[in-house]
């Protein structure tokens, strides 16, 4: 048998699963939900030693401070981990005044801890008193949602129950465990998909989401998320736009809308996000992030690429055509990302969102300034506005070349402002590689790190098809840092075409 102590929090909010500020006579959390505060009684309780607390408690005082001190990994001196592991991953679930009564609670809190801002943990709307999701990064921002969503579990053995373990045994790096509950979560969750009304729509989701971002972790192989993507895309589209207006599943919606868009740029496939409806009535009721309004603008271009991808296999009549048709559409794209800049930086009232810092005092190092940014949000928006404005550029320069082929003259059709070439595509990769850096700070946890994989991997791209020796050492020097930090489908960058054309 093991003993320990429930932590100190009203019994209201330990139900809930959420901090509580332990004032008296009401917490502040049941004031503002308009909860009775259930008070203060500590208790002891008891529970068998094999249901995973005791070992959780034991491993979390064994849990890595950084991610290279893994069992099994490469050990080296202290102040060289520090040096080349980057920033360490805090994990904070296991403290002295904390406890858990059970895996699942551990678990749940690793990942709010490591995928969530310290300042947007433990959250709750006033209106409703579940769990708030900011939208306030690329990554996680949906994981504050668990507590609440496994509380409403409709089914044992949960399937979002192994897809928790697949997803927290992934961050602590026991490898073995989160791939054996990521083989039961596939197993219960195509059970789960057959039993129609016996398990809630939100839980598949919940439960897919956990098992992509796993893949990010584990990279198990390099398009094993986006199977994820296409799967949720599915699903998402059979329930129609109107399902995702408010509550949990609009927060899981926003939440994946970047994985659904970037999986479809990565297959070059059209995306049925980019129909109207479903750019207005998920948010007919809630304000749209500086992320959201961006992937607004680019849920067009999968369109776009597959009807690039798609013009070898036309006559050379019906070529002509659709290159001039093809210009004019990716000018058109190119020109509301410029537009969707500018209004950015007119409705932030001259206010300043990122700036240049010096990162280091060596003048051979390929970036001696990196970028600061006000919050997260808008390093992983601009970083990824960065790398949509490169892939475009990049289409453009494909089409100029067909034309030139084909005999088609599409000068009198070039009316984007931006100057494609290669100086200019060099220069944006840049922008990316210099915002690198503040997305590993330590206080970041993996929803920084997590955030630069697409961006990354445009710029490498770049910087390799212009010959940047010193840039592409500098790309890939970053991306097994990632891998260091726990990262591990950056190791399948190198690998993956997402830029110019389809990956084989």
């Amino acid at each position: 048998m093991s003993e320990f102590r429930k932590a100190k929090r009203c019994s209201t909010c330990a139900v809930r699963r959420i901090a509580c500020d332990q004032k008296t006579p009401s917490c502040s959390q049941c004031l503002l939900t308009g909860r009775s505060c259930g008070g203060y009684h500590r208790q002891t309780i008891f529970v068998e030693g094999d249901v995973g607390l005791r070992k959780s408690r034991r491993k979390a005082k064994d849990v890595p401070s950084s991610p290279s001190s893994l069992k099994g990994s490469e050990k080296k001196p202290r102040a060289r981990r520090r040096q080349t592991a980057g920033p360490a991953i805090k994990f904070q679930v296991a403290q002295a005044d904390e406890a858990f009564s059970t895996e699942q609670d551990y678990l749940i809190s690793v990942i709010i801890n490591n995928f969530t801002p310290a300042q947007e943990r433990s959250l709750v709307r006033t209106v409703d008193g579940t769990a708030a999701c900011l939208d306030s990064r690329v990554c996680g921002s949906w994981v504050t949602l668990l507590p609440e969503i496994t509380a409403r579990s409709l089914v044992h053995p949960d399937v979002l129950q192994f897809a928790i373990k697949s997803l927290g045994y992934s961050i602590l790096r026991r490898t073995l465990q989160a791939l054996e509950a990521y083989g039961e979560t596939l197993c219960l969750l195509k059970s789960s998909l057959a039993m129609a009304g016996e398990v809630s729509f939100e839980e598949i989701l919940a439960t897919i989401l956990c098992l992509t971002l796993a893949e990010v972790l584990l990279g198990t192989e390099h398009n094993g998320w986006s199977a994820h993507t296409r799967g949720v895309c599915k699903l998402v589209q059979e329930n129609g736009p109107d399902a995702f207006k408010s509550g949990v599943l609009h927060q899981l919606f926003t939440g994946f809308r970047i994985f659904m868009l970037l999986g479809a740029i990565q297959q070059r496939k059209e995306s049925f996000l980019d129909e109207p409806a479903w750019k207005t009535e998920p948010f007919s009721s809630e304000p749209k992030s500086l992320m959201q309004s961006l992937l607004d603008e680019i849920s067009g271009l999968p369109s776009l690429l597959q009807r690039l991808d798609a013009i070898s296999s036309s006559n050379r009549e019906q070529q002509k055509e659709e290159i001039v048709a093809l210009f004019k559409d990716f000018d058109t794209q190119m020109l509301r990302l410029e537009d969707w800049e500018a209004n950015l930086k007119t409705s932030t009232d001259c206010r300043v969102l990122w700036w240049p810092v010096a990162s280091s005092l060596d003048p051979e190092t390929s970036f001696p300034i990196s970028y600061e940014f006000v919050t997260i949000l808008v390093a992983n928006t601009m970083s990824h506005y960065w790398s949509f404005l490169l892939v475009i550029q990049l289409s453009i320069s494909t089409l100029l070349a067909l034309s030139k082929e084909n005999g088609v003259d599409v000068a009198c059709l070039w009316k984007q402002r931006a100057t494609i070439s290669p100086e200019n595509r060099v220069a944006l990769a840049k922008d990316i590689c210099q915002s690198m850096r503040y997305h590993l700070q330590p206080e970041m946890g993996l929803y920084g790190p997590a955030a630069t994989l697409y961006p990354i991997n445009v710029a490498l791209q770049i910087f390799r098809e212009e010959k940047k020796t010193k840039e592409v050492v500098w790309c890939e020097n970053f991306i097994a840092k990632l891998e260091t930090m726990g990262i591990l489908l950056a190791s399948h960058i190198p690998s993956v075409e997402t830029v110019t054309r389809k990956s084989t």
